[in-house]
């Protein structure tokens, strides 16, 4: 299930206009093993949607132009805690570990690596065997009550009255 939330325009360069259209994608897939994966982009478009500005995983840097508004919040956070849950490259413990000293990230991973060795966390049993950091990909279920609300919000999305009575389009796919 896939829906497409435009979130209207944003000034981008703060230049008093507000021409730059904003859209989040939510995609709720099932993958290996029956399990849902939660997968959540945005794009910031050129004012004639000829083309995007900017892509991806840019959440963070939309917060501050939503950070009011009630859906983008809710998208926020499931994006937070739940984007691409089966892909995470520790157990929940080494990603604690590594969360608690800001050495959680790609671009960290050496430094990550050196510090799990270092606690006695680098290999630690997963699933009946032994499991390096990084050497995989762990699965983290969303928990059911969330997973329930996702799908809630997917279903329903085709329009949203949001703030002053503004209704917000959404297309699915």
């Amino acid at each position: 299930m896939k829906v497409v939330i435009n979130m209207g325009k944003i000034d981008f360069y703060n230049r008093g206009r507000k021409d730059w259209p904003v859209t989040i994608e939510i995609e709720l897939r099932i993958e290996d093993k029956n399990e849902p994966v939660l997968a959540i982009s945005a794009n910031v478009w050129k004012h004639l949607r000829s083309d995007i500005y900017m892509g991806g995983q840019c959440l963070d840097e939309l917060y501050p132009f939503f950070k009011n508004d009630e859906v983008f919040k809710k998208l926020y956070n499931w994006w937070k805690l739940y984007h691409l849950n089966n892909m995470h490259a520790g157990t929940l413990e080494q990603e604690q570990a590594l969360e608690k000293v800001h050495l959680l990230g790609a671009n960290k991973y050496k430094q990550a690596c050196e510090y799990l060795k270092s606690i006695g966390l680098y290999e630690v049993p997963y699933e009946g065997e032994t499991y390096k950091y990084g050497h995989g990909w762990i699965y983290y279920p969303i928990p059911e009550q969330t997973l329930q609300e996702i799908k809630e919000f997917i279903i329903s999305s085709n329009t949203e009255t949001v703030g002053e009575g503004k209704i917000r389009g959404s297309e699915t796919r």
